[in-house]
């Protein structure tokens, strides 16, 4: 009951190449030793499970002598000192080692730990945090921060109240914009919403361009990738070491027969719908269907019909193709657009 999908597309996905999320919170903790090179992790240099055995891999299966006061390993003993190491289990087992003798030697200072245990000394390698590439993306995502109520608390973190129903977790859209872009790639978002998308996008240093046609684009998405510009506080930052910054260009479409909508909606008499008709048959785009002429004829008994009826016919008639001007159209004098929204959207078209 509470199962969503995520679909993904690519142009062509034989090129098509996804990104790690890189080191979650919870991996990072694994890297918990550290040393002049960074922080690391330890794993046994005897290798187990399977294919593991000296019978699997006899290249692998070679003593090391290891001399405990100086440090240091040979692959031949010099002196009575050393101490010799085989990958044999507690259970008698002849195991393998994880790498090959030159490979050990070239990586012994910088990746090898040797540590003095109950069975006599024991070889690990420091898988160190800066050569880890980060995980790859599963097919089933259940992070609990990628909830729609982490994407709740996020929005109130700006706005201190609920402002938005349903909106999506900052967390997940990371993940989803770390996967399938890189730095600069411009993401495209239909959908503004809340502004989810859009603000972690530039926090990822990513362009962005997100549309929306409801009222509450200036109070929320806008006003919230301004407060993301001014540095917010939200809980995604501290991965991000995002302290504000950025910038954005915010547009509305040209109002053309959407301009007519909003008249026909917001009247509140029979008068006032009249009077928007008889502007709308002069410079509105009607329907290709629609006969004027035998409307006009019988607009009396158009005006005994209820309130809530007109509307629903008045709208209906638009051709909503026209709701807004289209750039192709922009030097229309029929349309009266400013030279100055002339050369705005000639500049963020790159159009000559």
């Amino acid at each position: 009951t509470a199962h969503e999908n995520m679909l993904f597309y690519a142009k062509n996905k034989d090129k098509a190449k996804l990104n790690t999320l890189g080191l979650s919170t919870e991996k990072l903790k694994e890297f918990k030793f550290k040393d002049k090179n960074g922080n690391y992790k330890l794993r046994g240099f005897r290798r187990s499970g399977s294919n593991s055995t000296r019978e699997a891999r006899p290249g692998l299966f070679y003593p090391i002598f290891y001399d405990n006061e100086q440090n240091s390993i040979s692959l031949e003993r010099n002196n009575l000192k050393q101490i010799e190491l085989l990958p044999i289990d507690e259970n008698g087992i002849e195991r393998c080692w994880r790498w090959g003798q030159k490979t050990l030697l070239e990586k012994f200072d910088n990746y090898i730990e040797i540590k003095k245990t109950k069975n006599g000394f024991e070889l690990y390698t420091k898988e160190r945090e800066s050569d880890y590439e980060g995980e790859k993306a599963k097919t089933f995502w259940n992070k609990s921060n990628y909830t729609g109520q982490t994407g709740t608390n996020e929005l109130k973190i700006s706005f201190d109240e609920k402002v938005f129903s349903y909106p999506k977790s900052p967390f997940l859209m990371h993940d989803i914009i770390k996967i399938c872009t890189n730095e600069g790639d411009t993401v495209l978002d239909f959908f503004a919403g809340s502004g989810t998308t859009a603000t972690v996008a530039l926090k990822m240093n990513r362009k962005f361009i997100t549309i929306e046609q409801m009222e509450y684009i200036e109070p929320v998405p806008v006003s919230r990738i301004l407060k993301a510009i001014k540095g917010d506080n939200s809980n995604l930052n501290d991965s991000l070491n995002w302290k504000g910054g950025g910038t954005f260009v915010y547009v509305e479409l040209m109002k053309y027969n959407q301009k007519y909508i909003d008249l026909i909606q917001n009247a509140e008499t029979k008068e006032q719908l009249i009077n928007v008709w008889n502007e709308m048959q002069d410079t509105a785009f009607l329907s290709y269907q629609f006969d004027k002429k035998t409307f006009n004829e019988r607009l009396e008994a158009f005006k005994t019909a209820s309130i809530v009826d007109m509307k629903q016919y008045l709208i209906e008639v638009l051709d909503k193709n026209q709701l807004y001007v289209n750039y192709s159209e922009i030097q229309d004098a029929t349309f009266n657009v400013s030279p100055e929204d002339i050369a705005l959207n000639k500049q963020f078209y790159a159009k000559k």
